[in-house]
């Protein structure tokens, strides 16, 4: 049965005895106050690990040669292995002043050792020692943050599994058609397999996987770019543009609004290679509200001699006493490197900031009266959180979350009182009694599934031992 944000937070205005059941309802804004201070508890949980409910499993690759690893939401590590032809290798922990301090030789890769890990925000970076010699599959059983809930009819005894990234295909060099929906390959590396979430994935790309291309996420959305000049290709599928799909070259600082007042040199030998565009006049180039620098790229599409369009470079300052002047870039100089779905993103921009433009004409030839070079606006904005996994939405968030009814009623108690304190109201004494009894079960046993348990004989007056097993319930669980 679901049991939802708003239902956990209006039994909370009632046991606080803010609002009367049966007589009031709880208001818009008090529900919105209430969403929020509920993360502020999740978040305190935080600072206690006892406090956190459950423990579970996180399972990622290790990189050839890779030492450091970010795993994202970490608490605490209770056991680290890895596995190697069906065989699972036990680990040993070391103190930082061990780890970083001790003598060892940074030129082997080999079977993993050691580990130490380190809390950071958002997450924590584990070391492993020796540097791996093979992509193992690393296994960590500890404890995670709780996420903060985002929706007011989000089921919070439900758990969102894994999801299996598929589409978008991404790859680099020239398109593929053996590629099928499922694979995730950037630049000849083949990236499908089952992540924790975007971040994990972002991660990995990040550790120097794909050469020459970085990852990020902004806004939620999993964004890919070039860390090489020119940069590299990185091709998106999609439907509706030969011969497989969308290639995206890479960002421009701005994209043009209106014909820029120039004249155009087609290159040394007249075939768009070092074409310049040079201003009729002298002062800065400004684009769509933006100052132009000097190495910043700019996508040219609005002249009224369509031949002149393309991707730019600013090569010279304009000035009060000198003119400005854009050269093709060097990606995008050729009729070969010119492509019906190329895509430009434009960075800055007061109209255009943030569009992305896709290029619609095929172009055998650059230059005077030749073949037009054409862009539309793609769409409003582009990331690549527009197209799907298998399973979900590449943006959807894999944070699991999923309490049972123990731990829910705990986070009613909580919540009363904390509404209490911030309508400077005093807690009712049932609420602290049951808030009491609550966190005191939560922090001796909840932190650790399996206890140990000591008990008194009342008969004999001596101790003796015997062991319970406790989880409390379902419980919390990340994706693994």
């Amino acid at each position: 049965m679901a049991y939802t944000a708003t239902q956990l937070i209006t039994g909370a205005y009632y046991a606080a005895g803010i609002v009367s059941r049966e007589f009031e309802t709880v208001s818009g804004s008090q529900i919105s106050d209430g969403l929020l201070w509920l993360n502020d508890i999740l978040a305190e949980k935080r600072v206690d690990d006892g406090m956190i409910p459950y423990e579970t499993t996180y399972k990622f690759n290790s990189v050839t040669g890779v030492e450091k690893y970010f795993i994202p939401n970490l608490v605490q590590i209770d056991t680290l292995v890895f596995y190697f032809d069906q065989v699972r290798y036990a680990m040993q922990y070391t103190k930082r002043n061990q780890y970083f301090g001790g003598p060892r030789v940074e030129n082997i890769n080999s079977l993993p050792f050691n580990w130490y890990w380190e809390r950071q925000k958002g997450g924590g970076n584990l070391y492993i020692y020796f540097k791996p010699d093979k992509n193992y599959p690393f296994e960590v059983h500890g404890t995670f943050d709780i996420p903060p809930i985002t929706q007011l009819q989000q089921d919070l005894s439900a758990s969102v599994t894994v999801a299996n990234l598929g589409v978008p295909i991404l790859y680099g060099g020239t398109f593929n058609a053996t590629l099928s929906p499922g694979q995730l390959v950037v630049n000849g590396v083949d990236l499908q397999g089952t992540y924790a979430g975007i971040a994990p994935l972002v991660h990995y790309i990040n550790t120097g996987i794909i050469p020459g291309v970085s990852a990020s996420i902004v806004i939620n959305d999993f964004v890919l770019s070039s860390t090489t000049e020119p940069p590299v290709p990185i091709y998106v599928q999609t439907n509706g543009y030969p011969p497989n799909g969308t290639r995206f070259i890479g960002n421009v600082a701005a994209a043009t609004t209106v014909n820029l007042d120039a004249s155009y040199l087609n290159g040394p030998n007249n075939d768009g290679i070092g074409a310049t565009l040079y201003a009729n006049s002298f002062g800065a180039l400004i684009v769509d509200g933006y100052t132009v620098n000097i190495g910043d790229r700019i996508l040219v599409q609005s002249q009224t001699i369509p031949q002149y369009n393309g991707s730019y470079v600013l090569t010279q300052l304009g000035t009060v006493s000198s003119i400005w002047e854009l050269t093709r870039t060097t990606n995008y100089d050729q009729p070969i490197e010119i492509n019906v779905g190329d895509l430009f993103t434009a960075i800055n921009g007061s109209f255009y900031g943030g569009r992305t433009f896709i290029q619609n004409s095929i172009v055998n030839y650059i230059g005077y009266g030749r073949d037009a070079i054409e862009f539309t606006d793609f769409f409003s904005s582009i990331s690549f959180s527009n197209f799907s996994t298998l399973e979900n939405p590449l943006y959807e968030v894999f944070n699991a979350l999923g309490f049972d009814q123990f731990y829910l009623t705990y986070l009613r108690y909580a919540l009363a009182d904390r509404i209490c304190s911030e309508y400077n109201y005093d807690t009712p004494q049932n609420v602290i009694r049951q808030l009491s009894k609550y966190e005191s079960w939560i922090n001796k046993k909840s932190r650790i599934i399996d206890l140990q348990m000591q008990k008194t004989s009342t008969l004999q007056k001596q101790y003796g031992y015997n062991w319970a097993f406790i989880n409390l319930g379902k419980g919390w669980t990340r994706p693994s």
